[in-house]
C-alpha cells in the first residue's frame, strides 16, 4: 500500500 507513495516521491525527485 505504501509502494505507490514511494514511487510517487521518487518520481517527483527525479522530475525535479
Amino acid at each position: 500500500k505504501n509502494r505507490g507513495l514511494f514511487v510517487w516521491t521518487k518520481w517527483l525527485i527525479v522530475i525535479k
